[in-house]
C-alpha cells in the first residue's frame, strides 16, 4: 500500500482553501469597488444617448436589473450615457 494518498488529500485541501480564499478577495474587492464609483456629475452622465447613439444599455458596465452602473453612482437610464461609455463586445 502506497503513502500517496496522504499526499493527495493534503494538496486537494490546499487547493480547496485556495479557491475559498481567491473568492473571499474577489468578494471584498467588487464590494470596494462599489465605494469608488464615481459620482453623475464625474462621469459627465446625461439621461439621453451619446455620439452614434450610443447608450447605457449597450454599455458593457451597464447592469440591467436596476438600472445600475459598474463605474457610475446611482441608478442611471438605458438610454443615458457617460464618459466611461464601453461598447459591449
Amino acid at each position: 500500500m502506497s503513502d500517496n494518498h496522504y499526499g493527495r488529500r493534503i494538496a486537494l485541501k490546499a487547493i480547496g482553501l485556495g479557491a475559498v480564499g481567491s473568492a473571499m478577495s474577489l468578494l471584498a474587492l467588487r464590494s470596494a469597488a462599489a465605494d469608488n464609483k464615481s459620482s453623475k456629475a464625474t462621469a459627465g452622465y446625461v439621461a439621453k444617448p451619446g455620439p452614434g447613439g450610443a447608450d447605457c444599455s449597450s454599455c458593457a458596465n451597464y447592469i440591467p436589473a436596476g438600472s445600475m452602473c459598474m463605474v457610475v453612482q446611482g441608478s442611471v437610464a438605458a438610454t443615458g450615457y457617460c464618459n466611461f461609455y464601453a461598447p459591449k463586445s
